[in-house]
């Protein structure tokens, strides 16, 4: 019975002696040489390359025009669409869009014609589509035609800054815009997880400032699925109220030349008080065909409006896309 009562307070003489041994040669060791510089960069750029490399890949294969924007190549690009909902008459539309790298300014000035900056009351209005893209103009909108040039300060992997000066025909009227955009990288290191922040300012000389400002968070959850958790929201002057979008939106990379995108987006108002406008549910289907630079999307989804009391309305989008200039292909991380 006594040397079962010892036994606690000998486990825990000789757990300190172990202890004491090991501290003291680690003392007397010499310490470890501090890795180079460049060692730390390959390291870090390793870890970092498969979150990054999804993101990137997925958002120029679906033709993201948040990141499109700083994409330092030539490319027109025209599309047709068609839109069929309960109840509504279908909607057949079609636009096109040219960016121009200008020689001489070091890819840095950028001429964009027949794109429509004010894109934010397009989104805010509708939830059944996704962000309009700012260099595609919809030619069954009589306010799309725009030209601008855009100059980047700043451009690299982390940070992103530009300003562009435009005009675009609204309404029979000529309307002139400046505005400044920001895009800020966050990188966690771990290589599965990166937030960007984007800001977006511009003034129109019809209806004043307008504010938007968006922030992803990118989590690659296996080689070829990518979750992305976004909080975007708008100001405009002409209008009363802050909208704010929440979106949840899955990318699922089935071949080099197919891939999937699982939405759920929730539209809110804050007015008076904080309102839900909108639920939305879609699957958006994009393939290559024939051509690296040919595609077609099939886009089936659920919107639930807060008008017609949240009652599901089903809808369905085709379009047809053709994309003159390099596209990578959908093959997300290998």
């Amino acid at each position: 019975m006594r040397r079962h009562h010892l036994t606690p307070y000998l486990v825990g003489a000789l757990a300190w002696m172990l202890v004491g041994v090991t501290a003291a040669q680690a003392a007397s060791a010499p310490p470890p040489a501090a890795p180079t510089p460049q060692l730390a960069d390959r390291l870090h750029d390793r870890i970092s390359r498969g979150v990054l490399k999804a993101a990137e890949t997925i958002d120029a294969f679906f033709y993201n025009p948040q990141t499109e924007i700083e994409e330092n190549r030539t490319t027109f690009r025209i599309n047709l669409g068609l839109f069929v909902e309960r109840e509504e008459r279908a909607r057949l539309s079609s636009g096109t869009g040219l960016k121009l790298i200008l020689p001489g300014f070091q890819n840095r000035l950028h001429l964009v014609m027949a794109g429509d900056p004010d894109d934010d009351d397009k989104v805010l209005g509708e939830a059944i589509d996704e962000a309009p893209d700012p260099q595609l103009a919809v030619t069954d909108e009589a306010d799309g035609v725009t030209a601008s040039l855009r100059y980047f300060v700043l451009d690299d992997i982390k940070r992103n800054l530009s300003f562009t000066a435009g005009v675009r025909i609204r309404d029979g009227n000529l309307v002139g815009f400046p505005e400044a955009r920001y895009r800020r990288l966050f990188d966690l290191g771990d290589g599965a997880t990166a937030f960007r922040f984007q800001e977006r300012v511009v003034w129109f000389t019809d209806d004043g400032w307008r504010e938007s400002t968006r922030i992803d968070m990118d989590v690659l959850l296996r080689p070829r699925l990518l979750w992305r958790s976004s909080l975007e929201g708008i100001w405009a002057e002409e209008v009363s109220g802050y909208r704010y979008n929440l979106i949840q939106a899955i990318f699922q990379t089935l071949s080099p030349r197919a891939a999937l995108r699982y939405e759920w987006v929730n539209a809110f108002n804050v007015c008076t008080e904080d309102q839900l406008d909108e639920i939305l549910f879609k699957i958006r289907y994009r393939q290559s065909f024939w051509r690296p630079w040919l595609f077609f999307e099939i886009a089936p989804q659920l919107t639930f409006p807060e008008p017609d009391e949240f009652v599901a309305t089903p809808g369905i989008l085709f379009r047809l896309e053709a994309i003159f200039g390099h596209r990578p292909k959908a093959t997300a991380v290998r």
